[in-house]
């Protein structure tokens, strides 16, 4: 609009120019002085209320620019806090794991490794240690009791032994005694699998 004005302006003056080249009447070229000097007047006037329009929408768009950055920063913010949540959370699950030591090794498969008329009363981890308290029950007349003992903490460390989660066994053998050994004094026989020498078991066996 302001430049359309302005044009008509300029061709108002052309007009007058024209007007006095040809010697024309002065009251013509003054009506047309007058309508190019409003037309002038009228563009300058509109052209800068235009100009502050544009800014302001470039100051809105501008404005709407920075809230959105700002939007998508605190959003990123938010996600590497979350993030940062979730992995001390499972680096706490895991250290628990690590510290509770629960064996994946079943109760009911221990009670495979003793014998008849003999039960496994408890058998619990904690901190990396196990804890199995075993009757013997009556027993047998042509076995002392330390002896079956000895026999009974090698076949229920046997299968302990598949599981590298935990450090030390204590079994303790109701009315007869108590042994308990750490995993690293285990050896591997000709089959490869993992045991304790039996010389081992009968040093740390305690009444």
């Amino acid at each position: 609009m302001d430049a359309f004005l302005g044009v008509l302006g300029t061709i108002g003056l052309i007009v007058c120019l024209i007007s006095l080249v040809k010697k024309k009447e002065k009251k013509k070229w003054g009506i047309g002085l007058g309508i190019s000097l409003v037309a002038l007047i009228v563009a300058f006037s509109i052209n800068p209320s235009i100009n502050d329009s544009n800014k302001t929408k470039k100051d809105d768009d501008n404005l709407k620019v920075e809230e959105n950055t700002d939007d998508k920063q605190k959003t990123f913010s938010e996600k590497d806090e979350e993030n940062e949540t979730q992995k001390e959370e499972q680096s706490n699950d895991s250290s628990k794991n690590q510290n509770n030591a629960n064996v994946i090794i079943d109760k009911s498969i221990l009670e495979g490794n003793i014998g008849e008329g003999e039960t496994i009363e408890e058998f619990s981890s904690k901190d990396n240690n196990l804890f199995i308290k075993v009757n013997l029950g009556e027993g047998n007349n042509s076995i002392s009791k330390e002896d079956l003992a000895y026999s009974r903490f090698s076949s229920l460390t046997d299968e302990l032994l598949k599981d590298d989660s935990w450090n030390n066994v204590n079994v303790e053998f109701v009315g007869v005694g108590k042994i308990t050994m750490n995993k690293s004094q285990a050896v591997v026989n000709e089959f490869n699998l993992k045991h304790f020498k039996t010389e081992d078991i009968m040093k740390n066996f305690k009444k």
